[in-house]
């Protein structure tokens, strides 16, 4: 059987923030850090509500490839409403769910 091998990153266009990547896929994550604060990319917001509020923002304004990595379910659960009513208060998403009908066997 043959075996693929995915080991090129071609995501990543900004030679910086590629090689930042290429560390953290070598597992190099306080080396990543370091280059990604030097590069200006690290932001430290000490204050948990405000914090999130701004991950919620920044991620509303630029939801296409953004990822929210989040290190426990109560803070990803949070994080998700604050996302979701931030995306609601820009129209992006509706601000009430949306129903429709459903086929059921036996119903016409």
């Amino acid at each position: 059987m043959r075996t693929a091998h995915l080991d090129e990153i071609v995501r990543q266009k900004d030679p910086a923030l590629k090689e930042a990547v290429e560390q953290l896929a070598r597992g190099e994550v306080y080396a990543a850090i370091d280059n990604l604060n030097r590069q200006g990319r690290v932001q430290q917001i000490a204050n948990r509500e405000e914090r999130f509020q701004t991950i919620a923002q920044e991620y509303a304004r630029h939801p296409e490839g953004t990822l929210v990595a989040s290190p426990d379910n109560q803070s990803r659960r949070e994080l998700n409403v604050l996302i979701h009513r931030e995306l609601q208060e820009r129209g992006a998403v509706q601000r009430k769910g949306a129903r429709s009908a459903c086929w059921r066997p036996g119903r016409s």
